[in-house]
């Protein structure tokens, strides 16, 4: 997680060798030889948390993680990040995890699941209420953590998600974000 802050630290001028520990940690996570592997997410997976993580610092940083990786560890990275289209995150902000790290394949040139994307933004579209608020989930509640998860990671979306089904969605996030600022 440290990765929220280091990737933009680095992308806005700050020295990449910050990030040489997590370069080390994306070339031993997703190998399942290595001792350091991060292992297999299922369901629900709190793992799936970091897959938003990884596909945002792909995002945002690509030439500082993804190219210092040579082709064999980019393969393994991109097959563990497409591990989240073959699982279920919880019906709930979570789905933004699974966005975030399918727009991150897009972004270094690897597949996204752009069927997952399209299904993934219509059912959290179905969360928003009214003036900017949005439900987190089956359990319909209402709390402080609902606008920085929707609005962050859909402001995020709108950002980074020209050229997938994220796009006719990013004007929706943009206002919605506009209208729960005050």
């Amino acid at each position: 997680r440290p990765l929220w802050g280091l990737v933009p630290a680095v992308a806005g001028g700050v020295d990449v060798s910050v990030l040489d520990s997590h370069v080390q940690g994306l070339r031993h996570g997703p190998d399942p030889d290595h001792p350091e592997f991060w292992g297999k997410a299922w369901d629900c997976d709190q793992r799936l948390v970091e897959y938003g993580t990884l596909g945002y610092a792909l995002l945002l940083g690509k030439e500082a993680l993804w190219d210092a990786l040579d082709p064999e560890e980019q393969q393994r990275l991109a097959g563990w990040l497409d591990r989240i289209n073959h699982v279920a995150p919880a019906d709930n902000n979570w789905l933004f995890f699974r966005v975030l790290a399918n727009l991150g394949l897009h972004a270094v040139g690897e597949t996204p699941d752009l069927d997952r994307l399209e299904k993934d933004m219509v059912r959290l579209n179905e969360f928003y209420r009214d003036e900017g608020w949005y439900v987190d989930g089956v359990n319909k509640t209402f709390d402080y953590y609902n606008p920085f998860a929707f609005h962050y990671y859909g402001l995020l979306t709108a950002h980074f998600g020209a050229g997938t089904p994220c796009e006719t969605y990013a004007d929706r996030f943009r206002e919605r974000a506009r209208l729960i600022a005050p």
